[in-house]
This record gives structure tokens, C-alpha cells and sequence, in this order.
């Protein structure tokens, strides 16, 4: 099993690096393709092993290997919580459950950090990925249509016209219904209400912001309620 936890962790860490890496280019209105990555600093290409997750960042000690200019310390906090919390909740759920809980994870990852650094997300990766998503849990669809179907209907209904009215972000608000058709009213509910009490919090620490990105909220509290609750 400690094979299995391993790769686990390299593919959190990996994903949460690439999700970093097209969060920035997507800000930048950079291709995902090219160019090469680089520093920032003194824009020399990186080597491979300079773009290992968390491994690259303590090889040059937190600095570049050329300039020895400060290398953020953002992306390699993400790997660390990314990959640590995938390793722990793949150790919690059934085996045959990780593969959708990993699908899961990674396309909200991508998503919360594209909303957090651009106020948008790419519509063709939240469509495919809300999908992707619903495919892959197809029975359990069908058991939530059968028991919350009205519960579902009304509450898009509301999210749609918070939505409408500006009040919700779209992406917020398909992201919500992905959710909801996926999992319940009641779990998307408490993700929902656990959200919002994030979004207060940081609405008032950052001293009353006209917008605030509202998706990492969502994200972080279904990685919660994932963790909690089975």
C-alpha cells in the first residue's frame, strides 16, 4: 500500500504544479504550450529537474539557480496541501472510489485557482470536466434525481436567477449544479453554507472588496465535506 500512497501523492503534487502553471499562463493569456517555462527574473529557460513539484523548490532552496532570485512559495504550499490531502483521503475512502474522488479533485483544483487569480474560469473546462464527472458517477445521478429531484430543481432555479441577477458568478453557479446532480441538495447545501462563511470571513479581512472570487470558497468547502463527510 505504501506504492499506492506514493503515487498518489506524485500525481497530487504533479496535478497541483500543472494547475498552478495554467492558472498563471491563463492569467497571462499565456498557451499552455509554449513557451518553455522560465524565471521570472532573469527569464532563463527552467530544466527538467528544476520543474519536479516541492523536489525542484528544495534542490535550489527556495531561489533561482541562475539569478538566485526568490522563487514564490505559493505553488509548492498548493503541491504540499494538494498532494497530502489526496494521499489522506484516498486512505480514507473505498479503492474503487479514488479514481472518480481523484477526477473529482483535480478538476476543482484547476478551477479554483483560474477563479482565484482571474475572477473567471475556462468554459471548456468546466462544461467537460462537469461531464467527465457526471459520467463517471452515473448511478449515483440517477439515485439523487430519484430522491432530491424537486429539491434540485428548485434550487438551480435560485442559483440560475442569483446568477441572472449578477449576484452569483455563472461558473459559481454551474459548478453548484455539477454539484448538486452529482451529490444532493443536502451536501451541496452544506457546501454551499460553508462557502459563504469563508467568503464573510475574507470579505472582511480583505476590508470589503466590491467582488471576490467566490469558486476557491465552493472548492475548499466540498474538499471539506469530502473529508468529513462520506
Amino acid at each position: 500500500m505504501f506504492v499506492y500512497y506514493l503515487l498518489i501523492f506524485i500525481l497530487g503534487s504533479t496535478w497541483s504544479s500543472f494547475a498552478c502553471c495554467f492558472a498563471y499562463r491563463y492569467q497571462h493569456n499565456i498557451s499552455i504550450i509554449q513557451p518553455h517555462s522560465r524565471c521570472d527574473n532573469c527569464l532563463k529557460s527552467l530544466k527538467l529537474w528544476q520543474l519536479i513539484p516541492i523536489l525542484g523548490y528544495c534542490i535550489q532552496k527556495g531561489h533561482c539557480f541562475y539569478c538566485h532570485a526568490k522563487i514564490p512559495c505559493l505553488s509548492v504550499i498548493i503541491e504540499l496541501c494538494f498532494s497530502g490531502y489526496l494521499t489522506i483521503i484516498c486512505a480514507t475512502y473505498p479503492i474503487e472510489k479514488t479514481f472518480v474522488l481523484l477526477a473529482l479533485c483535480c478538476w476543482t483544483l484547476l478551477l479554483i485557482l483560474t477563479d482565484f487569480f482571474t475572477k473567471t474560469v475556462p468554459t471548456y473546462f468546466l462544461i467537460s470536466g462537469g461531464f467527465l464527472i457526471c459520467i463517471l458517477n452515473f448511478q449515483r445521478i440517477l439515485i439523487t434525481l430519484r430522491l432530491n429531484l424537486l429539491f434540485m430543481l428548485f434550487f438551480s432555479s435560485i442559483l440560475v436567477l442569483l446568477s441572472f441577477l449578477r449576484m452569483l458568478g455563472s461558473g459559481d453557479t454551474i459548478f453548484l449544479i455539477f454539484l448538486g446532480f452529482i451529490y444532493g441538495f443536502i451536501p451541496m447545501l452544506i457546501v454551499v453554507i460553508i462557502s459563504c462563511l469563508f467568503a464573510l470571513c475574507y470579505f472582511f479581512v480583505c476590508k470589503f472588496q466590491k467582488s471576490i472570487a467566490f469558486l476557491p470558497f465552493i472548492g475548499i468547502s466540498l474538499f471539506l465535506v469530502l473529508f468529513f463527510i462520506h
